[in-house]
């Protein structure tokens, strides 16, 4: 019986370490050991990789490293086959181009981008960069104003902020903490303190609507 569950941060790291890996996606095939802490930090699995598309990637987990090449190869030839004649493989790479999406689809007014975190599962989502953080500098100083607010709410393990607000010239950097999720905010710069606040919870509402397609909710079992 499946027993064994692919907890997100395990997904997390394969997903990282197989994106990072110009190797990966130079070879038609490769298998790897790999370690999945979460599933068992005092051993490894091994792992079978292989490109079908420029942009879609099959992984392969074994248990065992006896023919990991070999019975990956086979299993490779048998799913791409039913891919193929599904026609499964122009609609995967179809939704790959639409996981991304932008503060503007999220309609709260004076919303310039957003970093929410779910401590419950361990995962994040912020969408993708856009205006006035569309160039490379614009995004590096917003990404320091998120390292400014962060360490504002968490430096002071005595007496943490549960809010923090940052009035600069170019936005407003919100931080809010509970036990359940941090959000990281910033707005126009000309938008008030109520306004800041009433507009994140829009967002919160906007995220428990989408969580289902923002999050991994229900782990896979193997």
């Amino acid at each position: 019986p499946k027993k064994h569950i692919l907890h997100a941060p395990d997904l997390h790291l394969i997903m990282n370490f197989v994106n990072s890996s110009e190797t990966f996606k130079s070879s038609d095939e490769a298998w790897t050991p790999f370690c999945m802490p979460q599933f068992n930090n005092k051993g490894f699995l091994h792992m079978y990789v292989s490109y079908l598309t420029p942009e879609l990637c099959l992984l392969l987990v074994f248990s065992k490293p006896d023919n990991v090449y070999f019975k990956g190869h086979k299993c490779k030839e048998q799913i791409l086959e039913t891919l193929k004649q599904s026609g499964c493989i122009p609609a995967i790479n179809a939704s790959l181009k639409q996981q991304h999406y932008f503060v503007g689809e999220v309609k709260v007014p004076g919303l310039l981008h957003f970093v929410y975190k779910s401590n419950s599962t361990s995962q994040l989502t912020t969408p993708s960069f856009g205006p006035p953080y569309s160039s490379r500098k614009e995004q590096k100083r917003l990404f320091r104003m998120y390292q400014h607010i962060h360490h504002r709410t968490h430096s002071d393990s005595k007496r943490p902020h549960k809010t923090y607000f940052h009035f600069g010239d170019f936005e407003i950097m919100v931080a809010w903490i509970t036990d359940g999720f941090e959000l990281y905010a910033a707005f126009g710069p000309l938008e008030s303190k109520t306004f800041c606040i009433t507009a994140c919870n829009d967002l919160l509402r906007w995220i428990k609507s989408e969580e289902n397609t923002l999050f991994i909710l229900n782990s896979p079992v193997w």
